[in-house]
């Protein structure tokens, strides 16, 4: 269904349209899960149906007693995973082929922080070589502190690192609303939460990720210590669009009444 279509509802009908999404930035957006809204998710099924034009649905995998939705903040999905449990979020047809240009990944997520190795996103090339893959980790880096961990190919010089910059967590649990942004713009990568600039860095690297991994929100492939347990409400990926500050901030104002921020 046209984002216009979904944006005005069917009309003319005397059943209720779909639920309004908000006057956010669509160019160049390429997978858009809302799990709040009722054509996305009914809280029930594995199908997470994408709200751009470009079909790019999701499946969810994992024990379905493990995860629920919730009507709070707007609607979203509840993670409840636990060291013995997780769940993941696959986006089937969500390939990662940016390959050198723009991109943006977005959530509007509550996180729980705890597991040694929190992951938050990732997606693997063709070949499955480890020193490409792209992952977004927050990580124990010594007891009780975690930071952001970025992998190989969404680095500085295609190591490992700490980006100690967006942020130091000592306490273990939900961290509160976070609006999470991702963008890479002629060749810059920069995070936002919450409107506010926390890291950059520069980043080439080629994602020509055409393989049947696609972009996972979530870790179910090996150890649960590797789950993710948050509030997932918003999850936004744009190919060929770094959002600019000033974009990040329109996303943000647009929906940070939700979420009790201001």
């Amino acid at each position: 269904m046209p984002i216009q279509q979904l944006l005005l509802g069917t009309g003319g009908s005397s059943a209720p349209g779909p639920d309004p999404l908000p006057d956010i930035i669509t160019t160049d957006l390429v997978t858009w899960f809302d799990f709040g809204k009722s054509q996305c998710w009914n809280g029930t099924s594995t199908t997470v149906t994408d709200l751009s034009d470009e079909n790019n649905d999701g499946t969810l995998t994992g024990n379905s007693s493990n995860y629920s939705k919730s009507t709070a903040n707007g609607g979203y999905l509840d993670l409840v995973n636990s060291q013995s449990v997780y769940s993941t979020v696959e986006l089937v047809n969500s390939l990662f082929t940016m390959g050198t240009g723009d991109f943006t990944i977005e959530f509007w997520l509550n996180l729980f922080i705890g597991p040694s190795n929190t992951h938050l996103w990732y997606s693997w090339p063709t070949d499955n070589a480890n020193e490409d893959n792209a992952r977004l980790i927050f990580k124990e880096q010594s007891t009780n502190t975690w930071r952001l961990r970025v992998s190989p190919a969404l680095s500085t010089a295609g190591g490992w690192q700490y980006r100690s910059d967006v942020g130091t967590f000592t306490t273990s649990g939900y961290q509160g609303w976070w609006h999470f942004v991702m963008s890479r713009n002629s060749g810059t990568i920069k995070v936002y939460i919450n409107n506010d600039e926390k890291d950059s860095w520069s980043n080439s690297h080629n994602f020509n990720y055409t393989a049947n991994n696609g972009s996972h929100i979530g870790y179910g492939q090996s150890a649960v210590s590797n789950s993710l347990k948050a509030r997932l409400a918003v999850y936004r990926l744009y190919s060929g669009k770094g959002l600019t500050s000033s974009e990040v901030g329109d996303n943000f104002d647009e929906e940070k009444t939700r979420f009790g921020l201001s």
